[in-house]
């Protein structure tokens, strides 16, 4: 690549990260597109070439607003998917301490101590 006077930055930085995932997470964004490019009606193109609109003007004004909710939510996905992915371990490692988990843990503690001599001991489900 470098006879070619192309250099590609390395991975190990912030902008190896964005190249990663980007091709990562690019098919996404093409997969949404093209099928939303293939459920355009041709009607509406056609009805725009017969009142006159140019081929620019046809894709600014038609295609692409009908595409552009597909394209967009590939797009968010693309955004979305890598924050998801690369803070999952980071969550995973730490404990939070919330009321629901602490007020669990002590139920479950005393009705253990409770029912350590109970010959049958019940479980309540809710």
């Amino acid at each position: 690549m470098r006879g070619l006077g192309i250099t590609l930055p390395t991975i190990y930085g912030a902008a190896g990260i964005v190249l990663v995932f980007s091709l990562k997470f690019f098919p996404f964004v093409y997969l949404m597109t093209e099928s939303a490019l293939r459920n355009v009606n041709r009607s509406f193109e056609e009805a725009a070439e017969n009142l006159g609109c140019t081929p620019w003007q046809r894709f600014r004004r038609v295609t692409l607003p009908l595409v552009f909710p597909a394209t967009s939510s590939g797009a968010i996905l693309c955004f979305v998917l890598p924050i998801a992915e690369s803070s999952s371990g980071a969550v995973r490692n730490f404990y939070f301490q919330t009321h629901s988990n602490s007020k669990a843990r002590r139920e479950s503690l005393h009705y253990r101590r409770r029912c350590r001599y109970s010959p049958m001991p019940l479980h309540l489900t809710f």
